[in-house]
């Protein structure tokens, strides 16, 4: 335990039922693993959030923000610290202005990509169908820096609005931002010292005018392609290991000849090598030996060295 009991006190009084303690994050995660949280919490908007952020920082307490838990790996053991999601306070989606041939469009950190794109194709805004079956939320998205061969969050990235301890909502502009290939910089100048609270509440989107037919077409077309080409109906954390430069993943796993390898509950898929999929009461231990299986193989084979795009939380 690392919560003092001082901050256990205040998180039930401050949020009530929104606030448990042993919460299994297995309920909380696309893989459907993962031990108990020290504390779990629903925060439902940003003043809860600013309480939240500030207590955590003077109390010497971890927080971690798990958007919608699509992109990450939970221990099986206790996470220590608080996790926390961004309740109905963050999700709004709309149109904030249009200057230059520009429509920005500002989306809540809790908000999922799919409301993003189906907003802004029934809109007649054009530029984010790159993101149509992303799953997650945009707040994730921006600290990954999602995307997919038809582009990224940084491609399209206006501003992201960023929560300190002690601070107001700061705007941080795209070009004061490093993004890489799925990853965003923690430049301490703009989010703090390592291991210090900081937590996206929102983003700033440069998009552009189209026509909703065409629009609704494409994001038609492309998740149809997605579904074809991508495990569907059971419990993943999308593609597991970035691509190594100039070359795939999941074509590297499927000629090592791993598809279908299992251990435990959990498989690589048959139908994309890059997904790890949880076959049936998977453990996050099953995954972490999967993983590992997978890069000594493809590493012995070919003499590359696979990293996690999954996010591994450790206790």
């Amino acid at each position: 335990m690392t919560l003092s009991p001082a901050i256990r006190l205040w998180l039930s009084e401050r949020f009530g039922p929104a606030a448990r303690f042993g919460e299994p994050l297995a309920r909380h995660t696309s893989l459907g693993v993962g031990g108990p949280a020290e504390a779990w919490v629903a925060v439902p908007d940003e003043a809860g959030l600013s309480e939240l952020v500030g207590r955590a920082a003077h109390g010497a307490a971890i927080l971690r923000v798990l958007g919608r838990g699509t992109n990450l790996l939970a221990p099986d053991e206790e996470l220590s610290g608080i996790a926390a999601t961004l309740g109905k306070g963050f999700t709004a989606i709309g149109v904030e202005r249009e200057e230059g041939g520009r429509i920005l469009v500002r989306a809540g950190a809790g908000a999922s990509l799919t409301a993003l794109c189906r907003f802004a194709a029934a809109q007649g805004i054009a530029g984010m169908n790159f993101a149509v079956g992303i799953p997650g939320s945009v707040g994730g998205a921006v600290w990954g820096n999602a995307g997919t061969h038809a582009g990224c969050v940084a491609d399209r990235l206006e501003s992201l609005t960023l929560l300190r301890p002690d601070e107001a909502a700061r705007v941080i502009r795209r070009e004061e931002l490093s993004f890489g290939y799925r990853s965003l910089a923690r430049d301490p100048a703009l989010f703090g010292a390592p291991g210090s609270p900081a937590v996206i509440t929102s983003a700033l989107f440069a998009l552009f005018r189209g026509r909703r037919d065409e629009i609704e077409a494409e994001a038609r077309e492309m998740l149809a392609r997605r579904k074809a080409t991508q495990p569907q109906g059971v419990k993943s954390a999308g593609c597991f290991f970035r691509n190594p430069p100039g070359q795939s993943a999941g074509a590297l796993i499927d000629r090592a000849g791993l598809k279908n390898f299992r251990i435990g509950g959990a498989l690589v898929s048959p139908v994309h090598a890059n997904f790890l999929v949880n076959a049936g009461n998977a453990a996050a231990g099953d995954f972490l030996r999967l993983m590992e299986h997978v890069k000594t193989t493809v590493a012995d084979k070919f003499g590359v060295i696979l990293t996690p795009e999954v996010t591994i939380l450790v206790r």
